[in-house]
């Protein structure tokens, strides 16, 4: 079977009801701001000049693939019942031992094995316009500084054999699907019919222009991108190749909220990308936008956070955090971070002071706005979480934690991760939540600890690898061993 005809296999036969208007991708950036700003890039990675629709997830088709065994997984019950809780994953990719190219699950929230590969990876095909999982991708037989040249095999999202692509790796974006075989060979197809395309990324781009890096996306900068000229000139483009920002900019610092950072004509602006309108000035760089104001620079290299009029609402700090629960843009509170003296006082956006904390010696991690966690490194290691609210240190009940550190957030729980020493020197990490509660013992992943999705970890229960959510259930016990 021709490479065309095993996509169209894997890809297409589904029903038109499945085709709907692609929704818009979100290009989240962390509320912790635990670094300085980095340099990052539009992720228009496909389809930059195509008018770009999605599908729901691929369903189990009547195919017949010749030389194909059934490959139908037995399956298996959830060790225990436990109570439904919201699951946004298909499945959860599970690592089974501790090598590169090891033994690998993809499991249901039920507990059911849907694939497995004994020396290989799994993966998702997921629309990347959309973030929508598509199928399941699944490689056997890979041995570590070898190329992978065994076949990709497809699968549906509950476990069914689709077709068997030679294909080192398979990526989709909206209407297009990219085939990678290895080198620098790719093939791109048309996800509507599966007709071979010569696609090109970046044929959307004007003549003597190229796509530009150093430019932060914060909220709702989706579907943009940074271009440049041969001069350094910069501006903007949509999807369609429509300039939204004319390439008249020395810089693009950042972009949120329909509004863009740029300097121009030796000023530095916050411009609406929508009317083109300048909306605020200031004579250093700045660094990022929020809802109710900015945070800039000050004369000396130091930074600051002014509302929309430019009025400072907080004092100059080495660093200054923007601290969003909901990363949306609505700021709850300003970090502002002195690292010599090694302290930080939180304030609202208007300036009202919450909280100053310590950390000499040590570091401070924000979890959330409600609370920070301290580690200490010198001298004797210790850790705590403090409430930001009324400044009490919360101090750990079960283990003398170090190296506390946010995961991320399940439903309304902040997850973060801590390691212990227990009396035999063996080194433990678990899952806790911002308040110190342990909600997942013993966590472990061949990789690291590794949030699967939907608070759900590979943890250790009596010598086994199990997958484990943050509210007690265990979804499934592997015959792995720990």
């Amino acid at each position: 079977m021709k490479l065309q005809e095993q996509l169209l296999c894997a890809l297409t036969d589904v029903g038109d009801d499945l085709v709907e208007e692609a929704g818009r991708l979100s290009f989240p950036v962390s509320p912790l701001r635990r670094m300085l700003p980095l340099a990052a890039c539009c992720a228009l990675l496909l389809g930059a000049a195509l008018a770009l629709e999605s599908w729901k997830p691929i369903q189990e088709a009547d195919i017949t693939l010749p030389g194909v065994e059934d490959t139908g997984q037995e399956v298996v019950p959830p060790v225990e019942e436990d109570a439904e809780a919201p699951s946004h994953r298909p499945y959860y990719i599970m690592n089974l031992d501790d090598n590169l190219y090891g033994a690998v699950q993809a499991v249901d929230p039920d507990g059911n094995v849907l694939v497995e590969v004994e020396q290989g990876v799994i993966y998702d095909l997921v629309d990347e316009k959309t973030g929508e999982i598509l199928a399941i991708c699944a490689q056997d037989g890979l041995v570590a500084d070898e190329p992978r040249n065994t076949p990709t095999y497809v699968y549906d999202l509950q476990g069914n054999l689709l077709t068997t692509v030679d294909a080192w790796s398979i990526s989709c974006y909206g209407d297009v699907i990219e085939v990678y075989l290895g080198g620098e060979e790719y093939q791109y197809y048309s996800r509507s019919d599966l007709t071979p395309i010569d696609y090109d990324p970046d044929a959307m781009l004007p003549a003597g222009f190229h796509r530009a890096g150093n430019v932060k996306y914060q909220y709702g900068a989706d579907g943009l991108c940074a271009v440049a000229d041969d001069t350094g000139k910069m501006g903007l483009m949509d999807e369609s190749g429509a300039w939204v920002l004319q390439p008249d900019c020395d810089d693009i610092a950042v972009i949120a909220l329909g509004l863009a950072a740029v300097y121009r004509n030796g000023q530095y602006e916050v411009v609406s990308l929508e009317t083109g309108d300048i909306v605020f000035t200031w004579p250093y760089p700045i660094i990022w936008i929020h809802a109710d104001g900015y945070v800039v620079e000050t004369e000396d290299g130091l930074w600051q956070a002014v509302n929309q009029e430019g009025l400072a609402v907080s004092d100059p700090a080495d660093i200054i955090y923007l601290v969003d629960d909901e990363n949306d843009g609505q700021v709850e509170l300003l970090a502002e971070t002195h690292l010599e003296e090694e302290w930080a006082c939180f304030c609202r956006p208007d300036g009202t002071a919450v909280r100053s904390v310590q950390f000499q010696g040590g570091e401070m991690r924000i979890l959330s706005s409600r609370t920070a966690a301290i580690y200490i490194w010198q001298g004797e290691a210790s850790s705590w979480l403090v409430d930001l609210e009324s400044g009490e240190e919360i101090h750990w009940a079960d283990h003398d934690y170090l190296d506390p550190q946010r995961i991320s957030d399940y439903e309304e729980t902040v997850i973060l991760s801590a390691t212990y020493e227990d009396d035999d020197g063996t080194y433990h990490t678990d899952i806790l939540s911002e308040t110190g509660e342990v909600l997942i013992a013993d966590v472990n992943d061949a990789r690291g600890v590794n949030h699967l999705g939907d608070g759900v970890f590979v943890a250790y229960r009596d010598g086994k690898r199990v997958l484990a959510r943050v509210d007690g259930a265990i979804l499934y016990k592997s015959g792995a061993p720990a």
